[in-house]
């Protein structure tokens, strides 16, 4: 797989050349989140440095990226964590999901961050770390390989490679190896990716381990930043880039091993099966591991870990069948004259059924978290279709993508604006009016907004249109 050439790799080589004299970063607080930080007239990050830091001594560095340039949140999720293990946190506000000129963009905005990382502040050239989340965790991928070794470890949050798993696995064993740590939440409706993902690398000489938590598409919250950071510090101590600490490596192979039988005890073998299995793998060299060795046997040969793996297999293969259905969906409006999709193709989708089982969560609660992320499948991928047929000026056939996505959530806000347009400008004028006032109903619409809309302009002769419009704020 032919990568671009990197645009970041200066930067980081002055990292390992630069002093350890006084920096600029003296004049920045220590120990809280600093909101904005310039580089220059167009870059800037959120920082945060920890309240021990001088320029006397190296500093593991982790920069994060979040694909809407919403750098406080990731530095925010990893603060107490930077604190508590000496990090500094730099997340970019220039960075975004997008096409190659966006990835050149984000390319100079992380060629500024880590230029202003030297000027500012004694960073370890070892212990350079990258985060991601989504479409930003791919591109993390991307600039960890072709740091070719420099990168010292990348967390990817919500989101699997940048290409074809078999393409990245084939390139991955040609780089240098480096640990990484992925993150999903309970409803991520990317989970199977990231999970396939950790899969994948079994294959690799790369170290991995993987997190699940109760969430959604998002950023890990602190307890799993956290998590992954211990894990990142481990790495650092296998490969020689910190002191090894004993001390250190019991406490967290003791946090481990709770981790382990908690989910034991929660019913979810093989979650617990994984655990004790990268536990194994994470403390070889640094600690003995007969007890998560015997756990692990143990659960292999428990009919309650055949039963969680059949039942798990079924919803994966649920999973596809549901991408699949969306496919044929989307295949059938792109084809249709006039926007229109066959009953039977909508039926297909289930999302009554797919709703119901969402809200039967006390009696299947991995069948509901299952039926949440189809559904949020579902939403992402027709309102990302419904918004491309706009752009295109099919609005019968957008407002068809919208009415699906409506299905899956039905009282979303930017959904039934959306296709309150698209059915306005297909001359469905009622649908445009029960659409717009749920979307007024959200509570997000001013009246300024509504009457200046060109899209609703069809919808201005009716007189419902002004009672919807007077309830907006």
């Amino acid at each position: 797989m032919r990568l671009p050439r990197p645009s970041i790799l200066p930067a980081l080589l002055a990292l390992a050349a630069g002093p350890l004299a006084a920096q600029p970063g003296d004049s920045l607080q220590r120990g809280r989140v600093v909101e904005r930080v310039r580089v220059d007239s167009v870059h800037g990050y959120a920082l945060y440095l920890p309240s021990t830091w001088t320029a006397g001594k190296r500093w593991p560095l982790l920069v994060a990226l979040d694909p809407g340039g919403r750098a406080l949140v990731p530095v925010e999720r990893f603060r107490e964590a930077a604190e508590r293990r000496g990090w500094i946190v730099m997340a970019s506000y220039d960075v975004r999901n997008g096409d190659a000129p966006v990835m050149a963009s984000n390319d100079r905005a992380v060629d500024a961050l880590l230029a202003d990382a030297q000027r500012r502040f004694s960073i370890d050239p070892r212990r350079l770390y990258f985060a991601g989340m989504s479409g930003m965790a791919r591109y993390a991928w991307r600039v960890a390989v072709q740091l070719d070794g420099q990168a010292a470890g990348l967390i990817g949050a919500a989101a699997g490679f940048p290409g074809a798993s078999g393409l990245w696995i084939a390139t991955l064993r040609q780089a240098k190896p480096f640990p990484y740590f992925g993150t999903t939440g309970t409803t991520d409706f990317n989970r199977e990716e990231v999970e396939a993902v950790d899969s994948a690398l079994d294959a690799t000489s790369l170290p991995h381990r993987l997190a699940r938590f109760e969430g959604e598409h998002e950023w890990p919250p602190a307890a799993v930043a956290a998590q992954a950071v211990d894990w990142l510090e481990l790495q650092a101590m296998k490969t020689g880039t910190r002191v090894v600490s004993p001390a250190f490596a019991d406490s967290q192979y003791a946090a481990g091993m709770a981790r382990a039988r908690a989910l034991e005890a929660a019913g979810a073998p093989l979650d617990a099966e994984r655990e004790y299995r990268a536990l194994i793998g994470d403390f070889a060299g640094l600690r003995l591991t007969a007890d998560a060795a015997a756990r692990l046997a143990a659960l292999r040969h428990d009919a309650a870990t055949d039963r969680a793996r059949a039942r798990r297999a079924s919803i994966a293969r649920r999973v596809r069948e549901h991408r699949a259905a969306i496919e044929a969906f989307l295949d059938e409006l792109q084809a249709s004259p006039d926007g229109s999709v066959r009953a039977r193709t909508l039926l297909a989708l289930h999302v009554d059924a797919r709703l119901a089982e969402q809200r039967d969560s006390a009696a299947d609660r991995e069948g509901a978290q299952a039926a949440s992320r189809m559904l949020a499948i579902l939403f992402v991928v027709t309102t990302d279709w419904g918004g491309e047929l706009m752009r295109a000026h099919r609005y019968a056939h957008a407002a068809t993508a919208y009415r699906v996505a409506r299905q899956a959530r039905p009282t979303h806000a930017g959904v039934c604006r959306a296709l309150a347009q698209a059915s306005a400008q297909s001359g469905r004028a009622d649908e445009a009016l029960d659409a717009l006032a749920c979307a007024v109903a959200g509570g997000t619409l001013t009246r300024a907004e509504l009457e200046s809309d060109s899209l609703l302009a069809p919808l201005r002769s009716d007189p419902r249109f002004a009672g919807i419009v007077a309830r907006a704020r």
